[in-house]
């Protein structure tokens, strides 16, 4: 971790966004070839702090901005299965990385639209609750008008 932390990264740039995936024949991925065998350093076996290299801080913070915003969000109880996926997640990124895969990213846009529908139904459930209430203010005004 610390020789990635240290020496990969050489400049403040790289600390905010990262150096970027290694792919083909650019001169990074010829360097992490390099470190991978001459010093069998892997970016994906560090988890969280491999992607922290490759993509930077904004990155950590936009997957931690997700994974709260998931984790705090009032959704149906029978959803509740996805948070648990995404505590497993948690777990997963620190320990392997991934959340960059792309089928990850395919799965996590699918849970999300699973979530935003569980809100709407939830948000649409409770307006319904209020309107059809005995007690809400609204019913007792039309039975007060005749």
């Amino acid at each position: 971790v610390r020789y990635f932390i240290s020496k990969l990264s050489t400049n403040t740039a790289t600390y905010i966004f990262g150096n970027g995936a290694s792919s083909g024949g650019s001169e990074f991925s010829h360097t992490m070839g390099m470190i991978s065998a001459k010093y069998g350093f892997y970016l994906g076996d560090i988890g969280l702090i491999g992607e922290y290299i490759s993509y930077g801080i904004i990155f950590i913070i936009g997957v931690f901005g997700i994974l709260y915003k998931v984790l705090t969000s009032k959704i149906q109880s029978r959803f509740n299965y996805i948070k648990y996926f995404y505590v497993f997640t948690i777990l997963a990124m620190i320990l392997g990385g991934g959340f960059d895969d792309s089928d990850f990213i395919v799965l996590m846009c699918i849970t999300m639209y699973m979530i935003d529908v569980s809100r709407f139904y939830l948000d649409k459930q409770n307006q319904n609750d209020l309107s059809v209430n005995p007690g809400s203010p609204a019913k007792n005004n039309n039975l007060n008008t005749k």
